[in-house]
């Protein structure tokens, strides 16, 4: 708000900062919020800010999870929720990302055929031992004065982003995601939808004479379709194999 004591003095310029700021934060907000969802899919939680935050998909069961059903008789039970591979000691290494990348391209439909997932992108918390560990696999094609000198499949394959918002992830565990963004966008995977865009007004406060600025929007952050995405690294899930 300004004051009507700033307005009198003219030293509005910091108020008016201050709006700058409802906006800004407004943005932050949206990010903090997605991620929130997945880490509650993650989790097995769905609470956000003591509100229900709903993390199931069309299947009825949560985003990630060790046991999403076929719709047809048949069709056996998948995971998108992995623990490491059996013998890994790292954070995460090449063998990992081959296998993740690998299980997420057998992922079938809900008629069992092959979905054609294809994964493009790694989200991570903003870790150290994440970063160093992906960027190394991922950030060169040799390794200089050392017999790890083949080449590497996985060099230019996809697109690293590191989410301040997934800490909350880290802990014993340092899980990843991998996401198929094409697929993602053709099917509606994970959606934002802008229920209602944001609006901003202003009123005079008749007490104080201040000039008060609200906002409001509506939006829903939801996951209809699963195949899309996957988590590694989480104790407790599908070992990788």
């Amino acid at each position: 708000q300004v004051t009507r004591n700033a307005i009198e003095d003219q030293k509005i310029q910091g108020a008016l900062n201050g709006l700058s700021m409802l906006m800004r934060n407004y943005w932050l907000s949206r990010n903090e919020e997605g991620a929130a969802f997945l880490i509650n899919a993650v989790n097995g939680t769905s609470t956000y800010r003591g509100k229900d935050m709903d993390v199931t998909t069309a299947d009825g069961v949560s985003l990630f999870s060790t046991a999403h059903p076929g719709n047809v008789d048949g069709v056996a039970t998948q995971s998108n929720k992995y623990a490491k591979y059996a013998s890994q000691t790292t954070v995460i290494d090449a063998k990992m990302l081959a296998m993740a990348e690998t299980v997420m391209q057998n992922i079938k439909d809900d008629q069992g055929r092959i979905a054609g997932i294809h994964p493009d992108t790694i989200i991570i918390p903003n870790d150290y031992e994440l970063k160093q560990q992906l960027f190394g696999i991922l950030g060169a094609n040799h390794v200089p004065g050392s017999n790890n000198n083949d080449w590497n499949y996985l060099v230019g394959r996809y697109n690293i982003i590191v989410c301040q918002y997934l800490n909350d992830l880290v802990g014993t565990d340092k899980p990843f995601v991998m996401l198929d963004s094409t697929y993602n966008n053709a099917v509606d995977g994970l959606i934002y939808q802008n229920r209602e865009s944001l609006r901003v007004r202003s009123y005079i406060d008749p007490k104080t004479e201040n000039v008060v600025f609200d906002a409001r929007d509506r939006h829903v952050f939801t996951a209809v379709d699963w195949r899309e995405i996957a988590v590694f690294g989480v104790t407790g899930a599908t070992v990788l194999s």
